[in-house]
């Protein structure tokens, strides 16, 4: 029983995330042209823990030491895109986003690059 309740709390600790609640907003970037800015009803849903921490110091504007890198749902449905998975790297915190929050009403922010790899710099509300 003892073992059990260590190992619970421990996969609390290493899996924690960060509840977001209806109108915060998070930034976050995606290789370049992931996310198409001309469609309003573009969705972004976190759909699994962070996979890794990532350092992208001094580009895109980051200030931490490593940021979480999550798997995301992008639905675009205007551009008639089905809907595709791709590694967003959260910049606004440095714990993960709840894996299940949703995302919309979002703002380009800018381009940049990551080694040699361009992103895209977004901010979206939680839904």
């Amino acid at each position: 029983m003892l073992t059990a309740l260590s190992i619970s709390w421990l996969v609390g600790i290493v899996c924690s995330a960060q509840a977001q609640e209806a109108g915060d907003i998070v930034t976050f970037i995606v290789p370049d042209s992931s996310i198409p800015t001309e469609f309003p009803s573009t969705k972004v849903v976190f759909t699994g823990w962070s996979t890794a921490m990532r350092d992208v110091r001094p580009t895109c504007g980051f200030t931490d030491d490593a940021y979480p890198v999550q798997p995301v749902v992008i639905i675009a449905p205007e551009a008639g895109w089905r809907a595709f998975h791709v590694d967003a790297i959260v910049m606004s915190q440095t714990t993960p986003v709840k894996p299940g929050t949703r995302l919309s009403q979002f703002q380009f922010i800018g381009n940049c690059v990551v080694g040699t790899d361009p992103y895209r710099k977004y901010s979206g509300v939680v839904d």
